[in-house]
C-alpha cells in the first residue's frame, strides 16, 4: 500500500523536529540540578533560583 508523500513528509518533518528540540532542551542545562542536604536538612538548590525559568502549570484532577 502507498502512502501519500505529504503523509512521508509531515512524519520525517516531525521526527526531525523531535530530535532537534531533544538536542536544544539538553544544551541549556550546564550541569544536573541535584538536592543538597546538611545536617539532615535540604538546602537551597541554585538551579531553582531563578524563578523566572520555572515551569507553572494549572492542573485539573
Amino acid at each position: 500500500m502507498r502512502r501519500p508523500k505529504h503523509t512521508v513528509r509531515a512524519s520525517a518533518l516531525a521526527v526531525t523536529l523531535t530530535f532537534i528540540a531533544a538536542e536544544a532542551g539538553g544544551a541549556q542545562q550546564n550541569g544536573p540540578t541535584l538536592p543538597t542536604f546538611a545536617d539532615g536538612q535540604a538546602q537551597i538548590v541554585a538551579g531553582f533560583q531563578d524563578s523566572t525559568q520555572w515551569i507553572r502549570e494549572e492542573l485539573w484532577v
